[in-house]
């Protein structure tokens, strides 16, 4: 499943995305609502994402091959998290693991 249909569906639910993974940190539903109204839908940043695995990853010393082989990931499916767009909620989950971070301190309200 793509991660904004995910953050979507969870909210629908009043459920954290995390609340799905093995780990079972259930945080709270960010509400997006005004008077009961919808304002807008959750996005992921994608590119914010990249910049705190690459952050983290530096302070290690790791390579971008060292660490998919620690997150049982592609290299490439790292890589292209720094030119946005959308991910797989599985390969979210396992980045925000290794962060210690949920996926609400990468998501954005979007009016689309």
């Amino acid at each position: 499943m793509e991660t904004d249909s995910g953050l979507c569906v969870a909210r629908w639910l009043g459920r954290s995305l995390e609340s799905f993974s093995h780990t079972n940190r259930h945080l709270a539903a960010v509400d997006m609502s005004v008077g009961g109204r919808l304002v807008g839908v959750l996005r992921l940043d994608t590119r914010a994402l990249h910049s705190a695995v690459d952050d983290k990853r530096r302070s290690r010393s790791e390579s971008w091959s060292g660490l998919a082989d620690e997150l049982g990931v592609g290299r490439s499916q790292l890589t292209r998290l720094s030119a946005g767009g959308r991910i797989e909620v599985r390969l979210l989950l396992t980045i925000l693991e290794w962060l210690g971070r949920d996926a609400e301190s990468f998501t954005r309200i979007a009016d689309r």
